[in-house]
């Protein structure tokens, strides 16, 4: 990393240490921003912070470098740091929603949660893993109306999880969703 690239992190790894929240949110995000692997050991500090914000960036961080906790630092804080205006959105739910087939068997675990923001920002993740399997992109939303359909079909034909539904219903979409996975695993090379 050269000139003010290198400035930017050196700074930011000042203030991973400040006793202000704020300041380490800003820190965080900014090494998140970076994406550059000397960040990762602050990165790993970060998701061992009182404030949620700078958990939720640290786990942002670790995925845009691919390091290999990055899933479960998504996992762990999926709750953490929700959207003012779309409550079920999370920076966890985003990086989640990014990582494909990976990241769905552990997400379905989080839709059995007794938390029902847990489940909802579980259910997010997996459909923008599902959408993105049809070619969605966000700002651009779906190359066309057929993979649009496409894309809903799978949903309903997985039993329409809903997570504020009564826990038989939950249940026995999970179940659908667990096959699906099995079978798609199964079609990869």
């Amino acid at each position: 990393m050269t000139g003010s690239g290198s400035s930017k992190l050196q700074a930011a790894i000042e203030d991973v240490a400040s006793p202000d929240a704020d300041t380490r949110a800003a820190a965080m995000d900014t090494l998140a921003g970076l994406a550059v692997v000397e960040a990762a050991p602050f990165l790993r500090q970060g998701l061992r912070d009182t404030d949620e914000r700078v958990r939720s960036h640290a786990a942002r961080g670790l995925v845009r470098i691919g390091h290999a906790e990055a899933l479960p630092a998504c996992l762990s804080t999926i709750d953490d740091n929700p959207d003012e205006l779309h409550l079920d959105l999370t920076p966890s739910v985003h990086a989640l929603g990014e990582m494909g087939i990976e990241a769905i068997a552990p997400l379905l675990e989080l839709m059995s949660s007794g938390k029902r923001d847990t489940r909802m920002h579980a259910q997010r993740a997996l459909e923008m893993i599902v959408a993105r399997r049809f070619g969605f992109r966000p700002g651009r939303g779906f190359p066309d109306v057929n993979a649009e359909s496409a894309a809903r079909r799978v949903w309903v034909d997985n039993g329409g999880y809903e997570f504020s539904a009564n826990a038989g219903d939950r249940n026995a979409s999970i179940v659908l969703w667990r096959r699906w996975l099995a079978n798609v695993r199964s079609e990869r090379p």
